[in-house]
């Protein structure tokens, strides 16, 4: 009994690592972060506000590919201090990905 409950737990764990980098084609739960930030807080529809749309097309193209989630992993490390900053990342990822608006 207590082997299916271990297996089912890091089954589960596993999932809730895994999926950040599937879903963000990321290498790292922090890269992960950062991506989810972006994607969820560029305009939904650019045609309303133009000037802003080019804001996030500019840092999507030149700011992304420069950080490699050095500074989520420097900003999970300072919220969760007792933790590794791969797994605070995941927790924040998790945070972000539920609480979006629809």
């Amino acid at each position: 009994m207590i082997g299916k409950l271990l297996f089912g737990a890091a089954l589960a764990a596993g999932v809730g690592y895994g999926y950040p980098l599937v879903n963000e084609h990321a290498g790292s739960a922090c890269q992960a972060l950062e991506r989810r930030v972006i994607a969820m807080e560029a305009p939904a529809t650019p045609l309303q506000r133009p000037a802003r749309a080019i804001e996030w097309a500019v840092a999507r193209i030149y700011l992304e590919p420069l950080s490699d989630g050095r500074l989520a992993a420097a900003q999970e490390k300072h919220r969760y201090p007792a933790l590794p900053a791969e797994v605070g990342c995941t927790v924040r990822y998790w945070t972000k990905l539920l609480d979006s608006p629809v």
